[in-house]
């Protein structure tokens, strides 16, 4: 299974979740000069549906593939911590449990 990240700072991730490739991000926007190009301005939820239309085209999942991902979307919280807003993947005790201020880092 694929998941879409929407990054906090305008990016975007396909990650792939299952088998060896647990967790793995597989793409990222930052690293594909054709997609900036394709995509200059930051990304947000309107842009979800043409960035899966581009990665179908570039190969980097098919049609069904594209069908199942999940999406998520970060925003950024008070401290500059990237907060997931939507998905299924990462409940909101796992997030609780990530965050630096549990960690005793503020």
């Amino acid at each position: 299974m694929f998941e879409l990240i929407l990054t906090a700072s305008g990016g975007a991730e396909l990650v792939e979740h299952g088998g060896k490739a647990d967790g793995q991000t597989v793409w990222a926007s930052d690293a594909d000069e054709d997609f900036r190009e394709e995509f200059p301005d930051l990304l947000d939820e309107n842009d979800a549906a043409a960035v899966f239309d581009y990665l179908v085209e570039g190969g980097y999942l098919d049609d069904d593939e594209a069908d199942e991902a999940e999406l998520s979307i970060e925003e950024l919280q008070g401290n500059g911590v990237a907060a997931p807003v939507e998905g299924e993947l990462i409940t909101a005790d796992e997030w609780d449990d990530r965050r630096p201020e549990d960690d005793g880092h503020r």
